[in-house]
């Protein structure tokens, strides 16, 4: 969580490297409170295109060789269930994912997303970057 600060944020400039199609309300909120916002889109997030891979991550998935999912983003849950539903539907990829695979989400935002789609959420760090999402799934590990 960020300290609070003193100074308004319109008297700062405000720079955000995004993923394209983030939701916006960050950058709405930020505008709100007055700052000047430049949006720069360093990445973009797609489904991938090998049918191979895609092939060999279902069943891998299917067979219980994944014990584990990090899902870094809502837009990026939201992709492999998309992706995944090519192969199987969503109620069957989503009671493999809910039975057989330790689920990780990066922050509230991504918890939230794969809670709309009805996958359970085991894990969430507490600082929302992947090595603590990474820690806090071996600590549930350790404890389950």
């Amino acid at each position: 969580m960020a300290a609070e600060r003193s100074e308004p944020v319109s008297s700062r400039p405000s720079l955000l490297s995004l993923l394209k199609y983030l939701d916006p309300a960050l950058i709405d909120k930020l505008k709100e409170l007055g700052a000047k916002v430049e949006e720069i889109y360093v990445y973009e997030s797609s489904l991938p295109v090998d049918a191979e891979l895609k092939g060999r991550f279902f069943q891998d998935l299917t067979s219980g060789k994944i014990d584990a999912i990090v899902f870094g983003s809502g837009l990026s849950a939201k992709n492999i269930f998309k992706m995944l539903s090519e192969k199987a539907p969503m109620e069957t990829l989503r009671d493999t994912v809910n039975c057989n695979v330790t689920t990780v989400a990066i922050g509230p935002t991504t918890a939230e997303a794969l809670m709309e789609m009805g996958v359970k959420v085991d894990v969430t760090p507490e600082d929302y970057l992947f090595e603590k999402a990474l820690t806090a799934l071996a600590a549930h590990w350790v404890c389950h």
